[in-house]
């Protein structure tokens, strides 16, 4: 599979900062009995979720519709910016931040009010200002 050239010798330091983090969760868990996850601080609220790992084949038949939109999304997108590269070389993104896939969502907003569960989204890793880890949002 071609990656869009813009992408080359790129990384998005707090995509892998956080993907390293929920690793090292993961194994404490493990090995500790313990039941620490994630949270991302934004600029309006908590959010605390399963972090999806992208690079985890998962058979077609156990993933859910949104994961089905995100994979064939992120095919288009990155058909069309090698598409767009071919035509213009020096095009150059202008925001171009990783993203989260989560499921199992909690947004608690920091004004404390309504906490919203969601099955999945995505978070924009440029959207983060923070993070921290703590037992699950009741």
């Amino acid at each position: 599979m071609e990656t869009a050239p813009i992408y080359l010798n790129r990384v998005d330091v707090r995509h892998v900062t956080i993907t390293e983090l929920n690793s090292i969760l993961l194994s404490l868990n493990e090995s500790n009995e313990l039941n620490f996850k994630l949270i991302f601080i934004t600029n309006s609220s908590f959010i605390q979720g399963d972090m999806v790992d992208p690079y985890v084949e998962v058979d077609d038949n156990e993933l859910s519709f949104f994961h089905s939109v995100i994979e064939k999304t992120m095919d288009f997108r990155r058909d069309t910016l090698i598409e767009v590269e071919h035509e213009n070389a020096t095009m150059r993104p202008i925001n171009d931040a990783a993203f989260i896939h989560l499921k199992n969502v909690t947004i608690k907003p920091l004004s404390g009010i309504n906490t919203h569960k969601l099955d999945e989204m995505i978070l924009f890793t440029d959207q983060i200002s923070g993070l921290t880890f703590g037992e699950p949002f009741s």
